[in-house]
């Protein structure tokens, strides 16, 4: 049945509480007890299963589908980054500036003396060998210690940039801080010989800096060896996460990116049906903008227009997605949207908030 519309609409600051709440309820949840991602990093290493027989395929709906698709995406994709929306998003001595390479994202997985990098979807984009732990003959071992690294690959320069790493040579970071995630990143990436024939592709590390005022402006003008495309805000003592998380943070402005869509008139974002309603992939309710002339799945993903509605937006329907868009957009879009139509947030605002001087 079609969802009935939400009375409430979706304001900046319901998003503002929620977005802090997230934040530190995920530190506390670090705080409280490791999480055992082992399963998560020998799944990513293990080999390509047989493709499904299409006979089971044909007895599932298409919603089960999308369903299973959208679990597996959960479990595989790398972290959800989600948009800068406020004062409290980037604060100094806690956080790292990353100037994000423009380019396609993906994770590079070294196991069993190949490497392949996969994009988000699962679609592998290359293979070749690598000087990482476990990605050529040369440096494989008997036991399979992989390494899987979050990347951006730069086209024009065959570089895959390497933002994050999740596990070196079967040694697991991801319960390890940014802080140490990136120092040891750099270290090691450092150290590799070079591979005894050229390869293909080159693995180097994005550049990161202290979020104070001289590593927010370096990020986002400084010279660097790819175009941008934004700039990444991590938390220093936050850990790896699946999804979306309030540790991890996207700037963008028509100057660090060519992708910075500055007219919020026409936003749109992709939502999921979850029990009669619409919902982030973070979980925010999203109100309809009219009563629904549209019967949806149950977890079925279609694209929608923010509208204003009262103090905040609602979501009016546009179309429904194609079966290779498996998740929703996160919570973070909509508030960047509605802090950009009241007071859009720019570098200098950054800047200030690095510096201690706040945002009004």
């Amino acid at each position: 049945m079609a969802s009935a519309p939400s009375r409430k609409p979706l304001s900046r600051d319901r998003l503002a509480l929620c977005q802090d709440r997230r934040r530190a309820e995920a530190l506390q949840r670090q705080r409280d007890a490791r999480r055992n991602l082992a399963d998560h990093a020998r799944a990513l290493a293990a080999p390509e299963p047989e493709a499904p027989r299409m006979d089971v395929d044909a007895t599932l709906s298409k919603a089960e589908l999308k369903r299973r698709r959208a679990d597996r995406e959960a479990k595989e994709r790398a972290a959800k980054w989600p948009d800068l929306n406020g004062k409290g998003d980037a604060h100094g001595g806690g956080w790292y500036v990353v100037p994000r390479p423009e380019g396609k994202r993906c994770l590079v997985v070294a196991s069993r003396g190949k490497t392949a990098s996969r994009l988000p979807h699962g679609d592998v984009l290359h293979r070749w060998r690598s000087a990482v732990p476990s990605g050529s003959p040369q440096t494989a071992t008997k036991d399979d210690q992989a390494t899987v690294l979050e990347c951006v690959f730069y086209e024009p320069s065959s570089t895959y940039f390497v933002v994050d790493v999740m596990t070196w040579g079967g040694y697991s970071l991801y319960d390890c801080t940014a802080e140490f995630r990136f120092y040891w990143l750099r270290t090691k990436l450092g150290e590799l010989e070079p591979p005894e024939e050229a390869a293909p592709y080159a693995l180097a590390p994005a550049p990161y800096f202290d979020a104070d005022g001289d590593g927010v402006l370096a990020a986002h003008g400084g010279p660097l060896p790819y175009l941008r495309d934004g700039l990444l805000f991590y938390a220093k003592q936050g850990h790896y996460a699946l999804g979306p998380t309030p540790l991890v943070a996207l700037f963008k402005d028509a100057a660090c990116t060519r992708y910075f869509a500055a007219d919020d008139e026409s936003l749109f974002v992709v939502l999921r049906h979850e029990r009669g309603e619409l919902r982030t992939l973070d979980g925010t309710a999203v109100p309809r903008a009219a009563a629904a002339a549209e019967a949806f799945a149950e977890g079925e993903l279609a694209r929608f227009q923010l509208v204003p509605a009262g103090d905040g937006v609602a979501a009016a329907f546009d179309r429904r997605c194609s079966n290779k868009r498996a998740l929703p957009d996160s919570a973070s879009k909509i508030a960047f949207a509605l802090r950009h139509k009241t007071r859009p947030l720019g570098i200098a605002d950054v800047v200030a908030v690095a510096r201690g001087n706040g945002v009004g």
